[in-house]
């Protein structure tokens, strides 16, 4: 189940409600020996810890009362919240010096300024103006002892979802979850709230307008006999909220089509607001404590508040940074001194590579020097650019022609051996002379027992396979006993 708080600005008293229930808490009046600044943070502190003993960790809103807030139209050379104070302080002359604007924002979301385009000045092109902003409703509320009470809320576990101020509260709470159409009408609440009128103009659960009037009297229930100023006082109110929202109604160009009164003090109002905006639909809703009922109204939809909406919760306050969120800048701080240790680590390493490299490069010059001048070319070694003059000595070398390579060798050995292997098949023939010539007629003298012998000798070695001389007899070769074989290379 849901928790909606609500505090006052100054932190006097606290309020805890759910759907079914809600406990108060009522500070101490501030000592007059004591230090304000010490006594109000020790009131927070307070405020604090009764909040999260009662509360379950977690509340869906926070809610500001109004009694010190204020909701103007006004218009302002920009939307961003400094601008905003600096207009609305110059608005509130009649406050004094001693005005706090607080926390300022515009009932209504921010508007996409047109993006100049890029390098625009340099092309002698002005960029494009910001338009004019135009009036709206701004929301001024002290906050100062609220953030405060939030800090130690956050300190202690305990989350707010939301903050939002009881103007955004009655706006959200009295919207029915069927009156959000494309195009709501303009609807008012209207509530009592001890000695003031508090008021509120929505489209459906926006806010679009608040304020409040002054009755003069604290709120007590509804009496049997009444005294006899009550009419007069009534009229008082009806004419005060008429004249406001007149105003308010010629700034926005239009006026609430319908009007729902909260509870039985501001039910005395229907007879004069149905005579002075006759075209509004104006119902009555009883409650016995409207401010009770609109937190439990709160709590029992917390899905219908947006952080991000201006019309729908304080922005600024909503968005701030939880403990979660700064635990979570720790970490990431962490991560990156861890990262940034590693990259340095790695950094170190290459560094340590890089030094490797250059006293190898070192060596390679000093080898690259030492084989040009083994070269023994004084114009290599008086060059500055060694590189280009190796590439124009190798273009050099390269368009030469090639040497010619001499002859191949002939198969000595392999003719010798196969001569050897034929001869050695015969008994009695032996090999007295052999002569092998690259260029000419190789010689070979042969000893044979008879002529038919060494006729067999020369067939055997014509027939011999991979023979590389043709072997031939030579006439004249000396007898039957004797063989003079000459052989021409083939191959």
């Amino acid at each position: 189940m849901a928790q909606v708080c609500l505090v006052s600005p100054d932190l006097s008293r606290v309020v805890l409600a759910d759907e079914s229930s809600s406990e108060q808490w009522a500070a101490h009046a501030l000592s007059p020996d004591a230090d304000p600044v010490i006594a109000l943070r020790e009131r927070a502190a307070a405020a604090a810890e009764w909040v999260a003993a009662k509360s379950r960790r977690r509340l869906a809103a926070a809610v500001i009362d109004v009694d010190q807030a204020m909701c103007v139209w006004l218009k302002a050379p920009g939307t961003q919240e400094p601008v905003l104070a600096a207009a609305l302080r110059a608005s509130a002359q009649d406050w004094g010096d001693r005005f706090s604007a607080g926390s300022v924002q515009r009932l209504a979301k921010p508007e996409k300024l047109p993006a100049a385009p890029p390098f625009a000045s340099l092309r002698g092109k002005k960029p494009a103006q910001a338009p004019e902003a135009r009036g709206a409703a701004v929301l001024g509320m002290p906050v100062s002892l609220v953030r405060i009470w939030l800090d130690e809320l956050d300190a202690r576990g305990v989350r707010a979802d939301a903050v939002l101020s009881l103007w955004h509260a009655l706006a959200l709470a009295w919207a029915a979850p069927g009156d959000a159409p494309a195009a709501p009408p303009l609807s008012a609440e209207i509530a009592r709230r001890d000695d003031r009128l508090l008021w509120v103009w929505r489209r459906g659960p926006a806010l679009v307008a608040g304020g409040s009037v002054f009755t003069g009297r604290t709120a007590e229930p509804a009496a049997a006999a009444e005294p006899p100023d009550t009419a007069q006082r009534t009229d008082s109110l009806e004419r005060r909220l008429s004249l406001d929202w007149l105003s308010w109604a010629a700034q926005l160009g239009a006026s609430p089509a319908r009007i729902r009164l909260l509870g039985a003090e501001a039910a005395a109002l229907r007879p004069g607001l149905a005579q002075r905006w006759p075209q509004a639909e104006l119902a009555v809703e009883p409650a016995h404590d409207v401010v009770t009922q609109t937190l439990a109204r709160l709590a029992a939809a917390p899905a219908a508040i947006d952080r991000d909406d201006p019309t729908l919760s304080l922005t600024s306050l909503s968005s701030r940074p939880t403990r979660a969120v700064r635990a979570q800048y720790r970490w990431a701080a962490a991560a990156l001194v861890l990262l940034a240790g590693a990259i340095a680590s790695v950094g170190h390493r290459f560094g340590r590579a890089a030094g490797a490299l250059d006293g190898a490069e070192a060596e390679i010059r000093q080898q690259a020097v030492e084989i040009v001048a083994n070269l023994d070319d004084p114009k290599l070694t008086q060059t500055r650019n060694m590189v280009k003059a190796l590439e124009s000595r190798l273009v050099e070398l390269q368009r030469r022609e090639p040497p010619k390579l001499p002859p191949a060798p002939k198969p000595i050995f392999q003719e010798l051996r196969r001569l050897t292997e034929a001869v050695s098949r015969f008994e009695g023939a032996t090999i007295t002379q052999i002569s092998f010539d690259s260029r000419a007629n190789s010689v070979v003298q042969l000893s044979v027992p008879d002529r038919r012998t060494g006729e067999e000798i020369r067939l055997a070695l014509q027939n011999a396979p991979g023979a590389s001389i043709n072997w031939t007899e030579q006439a004249g070769g000396g007898g039957d006993r004797a063989l003079r074989l000459s052989g021409a290379w083939i191959r």
